[in-house]
């Protein structure tokens, strides 16, 4: 298979790229949300189904995601790549509603830390999240954050994702 000029293989995966097959299945997601003071976003709580499959070329994913965030619907996409130059994953949100958001993310240790920007209440708003995988790998806690107006991050969700188990 021919990418950016050269050749890739199956066996030539980058040990980087195989990272990303933690993500890979069908999830079910829910979220609680925290309220704090200074915090100038709104949390809500949020309850998804999600899907993560690799390209044929197993040098990327593509994330569905789709929803409830208390009374509002939500649906958006992800496309997850790895930047080896720069050594972090790249993800590039695309929203029902036309907004578009870039994340970056990093692993270390099996857990995947998540920085970006994102809106809300007209606001540009910093944010994180630390996801840690179960051990059996079919299971996830996330937790999200976002600075406040005093500098200090605050949890904004505790979100708990649960593999969908295919019967045989």
């Amino acid at each position: 298979m021919q990418i950016n000029n050269r050749t890739i293989t199956i066996n030539s995966i980058p040990p980087a790229f195989k990272k990303l097959d933690a993500f890979v299945g069908e999830w079910n997601l829910e979220g609680a949300p925290y309220e704090g003071e200074g915090l100038p976003g709104h949390a809500a709580w949020i309850t998804t189904l999600e899907y993560c499959e690799e390209l044929e070329n197993e040098l990327c994913l593509v994330h569905r995601i789709k929803g409830d965030a208390e009374e509002h619907a939500i649906a958006y996409i992800e496309v997850i790549a790895h930047d080896e130059k720069n050594k972090i994953y790249t993800i590039r949100s695309f929203y029902s509603d036309g907004k578009t958001y870039e994340w970056q993310s990093r692993e270390k240790n099996g857990i995947w830390k998540l920085t970006g920007y994102t809106e809300a209440e007209g606001k540009l708003l910093q944010v994180r999240s630390t996801t840690i995988f179960s051990t059996c790998g079919n299971g996830m806690a996330i937790q999200w954050e976002q600075l406040n107006k005093d500098g200090e991050w605050e949890t904004l969700w505790n979100v708990k994702a649960k593999k969908v188990m295919q019967a045989a």
